[in-house]
């Protein structure tokens, strides 16, 4: 039995159309519907960021990699504590993110870019995961210790020293770029004293 040119054709079109299709849906069910790993092996870090509406999953792995040199103390306690980044609506309708089911960072909206001295969306979802990341420490260092919540600090004190680890993540991110920026044009002496 001899097949024609024709037939061939036609049926490697075919495969080739399939391959097409199934690589698209591929992509497609990886980039909005798919899981990605951020992993660090020397810090022990394995993060598990979730897809969602909120933010890119490569934007939220960009932001956790900018915490280790701006914040190592931080990115430690990330390590530790968070298996899981994303979307949740537990959060409450006026948070941007929380800390909660043990393990996990829950994003509720998407204002982290309009954080006060964010320069990007990325600066601002790394800002919010070092927030996020000092409450996880709070509560580690509360059960710890065995302080009861009533006897701990209050919510408002505990939430002020959050969002100062997150401002100050900021101003370290930004004073670290300008010393590199002066540092490549030569200015370093200049810019330090």
């Amino acid at each position: 039995m001899k097949i024609s040119l024709s037939t061939t054709r036609l049926v490697l079109s075919r495969i080739l159309l399939v391959c097409f299709v199934v690589g698209i849906g591929y992509a497609f069910y990886s980039t909005f519907f798919a899981s990605e790993m951020y992993t660090d092996a020397p810090w022990g870090c394995a993060i598990e960021v979730e897809p969602s509406v909120l933010y890119k999953k490569d934007e939220m792995i960009r932001a956790i990699g900018l915490i280790p040199e701006t914040d190592p103390v931080s990115y430690q306690r990330l390590c530790e504590y968070v298996t899981a980044i994303g979307p949740t609506d537990e959060c409450g309708s006026m948070a941007t993110a929380c800390a909660h089911m043990g393990t996990r960072i829950g994003f509720g909206r998407s204002n982290y870019g309009h954080l006060p001295g964010a320069n990007s969306d990325i600066e601002g979802l790394a800002a919010t995961i070092v927030h996020e990341t000092c409450h996880f420490h709070q509560g580690h260092t509360r059960k710890k210790l065995e302080i009861k919540h009533k006897d701990d600090k209050s919510t408002s004190v505990r939430e002020a020293e959050c969002y100062g680890r997150g401002e100050s993540f900021l101003s370290a991110l930004h004073a670290g770029r300008q010393a590199e920026h002066a540092s490549e044009y030569g200015i370093y002496e200049d810019y330090v004293q």
